[in-house]
């Protein structure tokens, strides 16, 4: 699936759409605030790679150099079974007879699986990130925009007590409305650009969120099943994997729930602006705006399932029944 998601159009579109468009590099020049968001998701994102580059190397190394081990350590026993970390049938051809080129094959094909299943969740992260970044400059910029700077003084006459009082009322003058209008405009084209590619990032991985919650549901149990109840060396072999998998699932919902939070806090940004102290175009803008943000910035697994929290909570209660399921039915 992975091996062939590189080959897709699409794959290459976004990407550069990700690269020459969206990364916030392009925006440090707008303010302070978008520098210092810019640094602070580079920053993190140097540190998740860090985070993936040890997981995948300590599960790819632990599948393959535990039947190394075991093979060097059992090389005089008769009884003893050769293993591998990947068994090959190959027709007439007889898997020890090729033992030095199965065991560097094998290790090929494990970084090759590492490199596609962490380095494409990677690049989804990063992409995550910078999304993320975009709604928190987007929320700063609409929190910043300017107050009014004039009051209006009305003299209302207080009917019961027969007495007059001065009012003053902030509102906004033409010039002030005028440069409101340019701010709103601006603020709801970003969030345009926002929404557009958190989209054609659910098209691009969707099928591949969807793919991983399956494999999680099927081989999260078996994987557990293994690691409880096999020998010693599969489970040395599996723990790693174990670990990788439920990592990689905890890391998907985490980092898509922040951006479906963080999106969500959009509501509040915009109610809270002086829409009141505004001219009546400007009110509209404003009231188009807080309906567009009313919906939540989301991933979606093939548009069925919102990639969160509450779904990694619901396979993880799914993979323990499972689990309890095939060790009642081996024991």
């Amino acid at each position: 699936m992975r091996s062939i998601f590189v080959r897709v159009k699409e794959y290459g579109v976004v990407t550069e759409e990700f690269l020459t468009k969206i990364h916030l590099d392009h925006f440090r020049h707008c303010g302070e605030y978008y520098d210092k968001i810019c640094r602070r998701v580079n920053q993190f994102s140097y540190y998740v790679t860090l985070l993936m580059v040890v997981i995948a190397a300590l599960g790819l190394n632990f599948f393959n150099i535990v039947p190394i081990y075991n093979n060097f350590k059992y090389r005089n026993d008769d009884d003893a079974v050769t293993q591998y970390s990947i068994y090959l049938s190959l027709p007439g051809v007889n898997q020890d007879m090729l033992y030095t080129f199965s065991t560097i094959y094998n290790y090929y094909i494990s970084v090759m699986c590492a490199v596609l299943v962490c380095g494409i969740d990677l690049l989804m992260f990063v992409m995550a990130f910078h999304v993320v970044g975009h709604i928190m400059t987007l929320r700063d910029d609409i929190n910043s925009l300017p107050k009014p700077k004039c009051k209006l003084a009305i003299d209302p006459v207080h009917m019961k007590n027969k007495y007059q009082t001065d009012l003053h009322v902030e509102i906004y003058d033409n010039e002030e409305n005028d440069v409101i209008r340019e701010e709103l405009i601006k603020c709801i084209d970003h969030h345009a650009t926002i929404v557009s590619f958190a989209g054609a990032l659910s098209d691009l991985f969707g099928p591949i969120l969807a793919v991983s919650y399956v494999n999680h549901l099927v081989c999260g149990a078996l994987m557990l099943l293994v690691c409880t109840t096999g020998d010693r060396n599969s489970v040395v072999r599996c723990i790693p994997v174990t670990i990788v998998v439920f990592s990689q699932l905890a890391q998907i919902s985490v980092i898509f729930e922040i951006m479906g939070s963080e999106s969500a806090k959009l509501m509040d940004a915009v109610y809270s602006v002086q829409w009141e102290c505004m001219s009546a175009s400007n009110r509209k803008l404003v009231h188009m705006f807080l309906t567009k943000v009313q919906t939540p910035i989301r991933v979606t697994a093939l548009g069925m399932v919102d990639v969160g929290v509450e779904a990694m909570v619901a396979i993880l209660k799914t993979t323990f029944s499972y689990y309890t399921l095939l060790q009642s039915l081996g024991e």
